[in-house]
């Protein structure tokens, strides 16, 4: 789900994903189920991603890859949130 000016964008509007993409995309997806969630938006554990990988066969590579992508989320999520207050 993409945003745009706090609108979602229509389906014609999304951007095509390779299949390396999608399978990143796919593997977040459900990575991101174990998040934790109290006060704010935590990282996924990280023993979590490890599991995943070592369950799937995948390499460090594909570690550092999830590790960068939560970190975008969560930085993403942060700066939305401060827009939010200084409005």
């Amino acid at each position: 789900m993409l945003i745009k000016s706090n609108e979602l964008l229509q389906k014609d509007e999304m951007p095509e994903l390779d299949i390396i993409d999608s399978f990143y995309l796919k593997c977040f997806t459900h990575l991101n189920t174990a998040r934790s969630a109290g006060m704010g938006v935590g990282h996924i554990p990280i023993n979590i991603i490890f599991d995943y990988a070592s369950r799937y066969g995948l390499d460090d590579s594909f570690v550092e890859i999830i590790l960068g992508v939560d970190r975008e989320f969560i930085e993403d999520g942060n700066r939305d949130k401060q827009k939010d207050n200084r409005t």
